[in-house]
């Protein structure tokens, strides 16, 4: 038994091709070296073995080849048909008593129920993977299980458990020098830095990705690495770069013949042309991206595509056709867990009905968005906090490790010749890291100052002004739009004079909190002075810059303030321009401050422009 086990071990893990077809085992390697680069052969090449197998009644090479046509199956995005052969060659496999193959099944099969968006399934079937091959002491494919959980808790937002796991399967990669291994943790490594927004590290980490790469060229890895490059730089405005990321990895994606890569860029690519307002593009790439989700069953896919498609119609200012497709999306949310897609929707949803009139519908959707995003970003919250302690713990550890190797490398003699000499040092070595380390915070300390204003967390005025100019002429140069609004807090002397001061300060900083949430990445909001507020709205006319004002005036009055003081009520009066024919921003700036003033001079809690 113990032979036979070998010889399975060795059909499915095997990477050296070779030119023999005669016997399944020969096709098998040979199949399982192309199911990511080439799985259309690989499926091919199988299912002979499959045949010749079960002309020899050999089970150890049918469960193989039902095995390799799960994984082909799987790169293939035929999901449904890629778990029937997994679960057949689990069957198999357990019969025979083969705990390789198993995991390796368990494999599979944990990574279809992830890309079906199944991740209790899939995390279940990966912990059994990863359980057996610690018993069977692979520490590579125990590597490769790890980064395949850590995957499973990126897609529920659990950023601390991903980075542990992915931080673990890196760790064996560089113990074993499995350059493949080393690579695909970089890259989700940087995946994790990027959803916390920490991009210099996740672009380094990227980077670190690339390079292994050259040393065995891993397509799958490579086109997943291109496609995280390209998100970043599309949320860095980089349109450019974005879009050469994007293509490159959607070439690799095609070749592969992978359908579930192809729609998901085809969805980025067309979220990066809407940016650009080349809507034509846009529509063009959301359409087939949701053709495509809909062949394969992605569900994911399917509301990325229609909540595209309804973002495009509502930049048209054409309400209906954007209903249309949001609420398909909406329909298909209502059965999944993408808490960041649902409160999106809703958001736009409140848009659609602004714009066909229907102010029921609208504010129903608008208190929906609030509400789901405001819960969304108090966990996003949590979870970053939760990476911060882990990764620091992780350090800390690291360097113990670190300290005690370098202890056991000193000679005996040596170590006692220098006890003396290395206790100075630390000592020394622990005074210049402190005073870096006030250094450090200090200049943090005074950059914060120089920009931010201590109360609201927001742009002070003189940061305002940096960025505003450098917007304003950049507008110019390029003839886009620009709007600019100014809002000030009602009758904000009164919550001074009949709650007090410090109610007064709790209500400036929950405005700023409302203002924040109510933003997108793009818009830069700062404390003007008092109890008024400065928006700049970049690439936005004046009809988008009204609802856009419009949402953040709603959200202000429908607020609970009685949270705060029992008595409390709190709206605002926002003016608005879009103006840029003027001479400079401030001139912009006070066109808006005549709005306000306008808005303040008929009754307040309402938006002049």
């Amino acid at each position: 038994m113990a032979k036979k086990q070998a010889i399975i071990k060795d059909t499915v893990t095997s990477l050296n091709p070779t030119e023999s077809f005669q016997s399944s085992v020969d096709l098998n390697k040979e199949a399982w070296a192309l199911r990511k680069k080439n799985p259309q052969q690989a499926l091919e090449l199988a299912k002979k073995a499959e045949l010749i197998a079960e002309k020899n009644r050999d089970d150890h090479q049918i469960a193989a080849s039902k095995s390799i046509l799960g994984e082909a199956l799987f790169w293939l995005s035929d999901f449904e048909k890629g778990l029937t052969y997994a679960e057949d060659a689990l069957l198999l496999f357990k019969k025979i008593k083969d705990d390789h193959g198993i995991a390796v099944s368990y494999n599979t099969i944990g990574n279809i129920y992830h890309r079906q968006s199944n991740c209790d399934l899939a995390l279940e079937y990966h912990l059994k993977s990863l359980d057996l091959r610690k018993k069977l002491s692979d520490r590579s494919e125990e590597g490769y299980s790890l980064n395949n959980i850590g995957n499973i808790y990126l897609e529920i937002g659990d950023y601390a458990n991903a980075m542990e796991y992915y931080i673990q399967s890196l760790k064996i990669a560089q113990d074993m020098k499995d350059a493949r291994g080393e690579a695909g943790s970089l890259n989700n490594i940087g995946n994790v830095y990027q959803r916390l927004e920490e991009y210099e590290n996740a672009l380094d980490y990227y980077h670190k990705c690339l390079a292994n790469i050259q040393n065995f060229h891993d397509v799958t890895i490579e086109t997943s690495c291109l496609n995280n490059l390209g998100s970043l730089y599309h949320l860095n405005k980089d349109y450019e770069k974005a879009l050469s990321y994007f293509f490159n990895s959607l070439e690799i994606t095609r070749k592969l013949n992978d359908k579930w890569g192809e729609e998901l860029l085809m969805v980025n690519i067309g979220n990066v042309y809407l940016s650009l307002d080349e809507d034509a593009k846009a529509r063009q790439y959301f359409m087939d991206s949701l053709s495509l989700s809909q062949e394969i069953g992605d569900l994911e896919g399917q509301i990325e595509g229609l909540l595209g498609l309804g973002r495009l119609y509502l930049k048209e200012l054409d309400g209906n056709h954007a209903l249309t497709f949001l609420n398909q999306a909406l329909e298909l949310v209502q059965n999944a867990s993408y808490q960041e897609s649902i409160y999106r929707i809703h958001e736009s949803l409140t848009e659609a009905y602004e714009l066909i009139n229907d102010p029921e519908q609208a504010l129903h959707h608008c208190k929906k968005f609030i509400a789901l995003k405001d819960e969304f970003f108090q966990n996003e919250i949590t979870k970053k906090t939760r990476v911060l302690k882990i990764r620091y713990e992780s350090e800390q550890a690291q360097n113990e490790k670190e300290i005690y190797r370098l202890k056991n490398e000193e000679l005996a003699a040596a170590y006692e010749r220098l006890r003396s000499l290395n206790i100075s040092l630390r000592e020394a070595n622990e005074q210049k890291s402190q005073l870096l380390e006030q250094l450090r915070v200090q200049t943090q300390a005074l950059e914060k100052q120089t920009r931010e204003d201590s109360l609201t967390g927001l742009n002070n005025r003189r940061y305002l002004d940096f960025l505003l100019a450098q917007e304003f002429e950049r507008t110019k140069r390029y003839n886009s739009a620009l709007s600019v609004a100014i809002a000030d807090i009602d009758h904000f002397k009164r919550v001074n004079d009949n709650f007090s001061h410090q109610i007064g300060d709790e209500v400036l900083k929950q405005v700023a909190v409302i203002f924040k949430q109510n933003s997108r990445v793009i818009d830069t909001i700062s404390r003007y002075g008092g109890e008024e507020f400065v928006f700049f709205f970049p690439e936005t006319p004046l009809q988008k810059a009204i609802l856009a004002c419009e949402k953040i005036r709603k959200s202000i009055e429908t607020f609970n303030w009685k949270a705060i003081h029992k008595n409390l009520h709190v709206t605002i009066s926002i003016g608005i321009t879009s103006d840029i024919s003027v001479h400079s921003h401030e001139k912009m700036i006070s066109l808006a401050d005549n709005k306000l003033y306008e808005a303040k001079q008929k009754g307040r809690n309402q938006i002049r422009y």
